[in-house]
């Protein structure tokens, strides 16, 4: 029972609110096992990526002010460039498999920078080239503007860090980061939380966002940004 006790005390001290509320509830959770248990080991082992981010995030910050300055282009949303415990702790939930890494996260710091549709291109692909000399190499691209199944519409890219900290940087024009954040962020949040992808509010959900996303102006040349996995 000690051993169990001292499991719980770690458990409330990094996750807070969200651990069980009793000792009694956390043994219980422990003896009965299953997902709801591997849901909750796999937010605490998580809470351990969360915090480490949360160190590196001074460091990377400064990084991506100093590149957006040398490129020409303008970052934007840095106010939400964390992503907050509960959305984290939410993610991993969602993402839960027994045999995965469902809590190494990689957008727990994101960011975006914002770039006219006639020097979008040019811009993403020079700023990839200055993450890359100053050692922060951009392990993964996912160019949305390609794909005609996908109603957003921008550049999602995964960058690692010298230190080892992987993060998201994403590459819009003014007017696609305004829908992101806008009309079509509130479609999706209702969306997500229909399980069924075959039911008519959902399919209806997506014809509007798709209706949405077709008065975006394409950015030129935006093919030459190519998807890397």
């Amino acid at each position: 029972m000690r051993q169990d006790l001292y499991q719980y005390e770690r458990y409330k001290a990094r996750l807070g609110d969200d651990a069980p509320r009793s000792f009694r509830a956390f043994r219980q959770l422990k003896k009965t096992g299953g997902e709801a248990w591997g849901i909750l080991e796999a937010q605490h082992k998580g809470m351990g990526y969360y915090e480490k981010a949360l160190k590196n995030e001074p460091a990377i910050t400064k990084t991506v002010v100093d590149v957006a300055e040398k490129v020409g282009t303008e970052p934007a949303g840095l106010e939400f460039r964390i992503k907050s415990k509960e959305s984290y702790l939410r993610k991993i939930k969602s993402n839960y498999r027994p045999d995965g890494n469902e809590y190494e996260i990689k957008d727990i710091l994101r960011y975006t920078y914002i770039s006219p549709p006639e020097t979008l291109t040019g811009k993403t692909i020079k700023s990839i080239d200055e993450f890359d000399k100053m050692g922060y190499n951009t392990i993964g691209v996912k160019n949305s503007w390609l794909r005609d199944y996908d109603p957003y519409n921008g550049i999602n890219t995964i960058i690692t860090a010298p230190n080892g900290q992987k993060f998201e940087m994403q590459y819009h024009t003014p007017e696609s980061f305004a829908l992101k954040n806008g009309a079509l962020h509130k479609l999706y949040e209702k969306q997500r939380l229909i399980k069924d992808d075959e039911h008519p509010e959902y399919t209806r959900l997506q014809k509007e966002m798709f209706e949405l996303s077709k008065g975006l102006e394409k950015p030129n040349n935006i093919e030459k940004v190519k998807d890397k996995k």
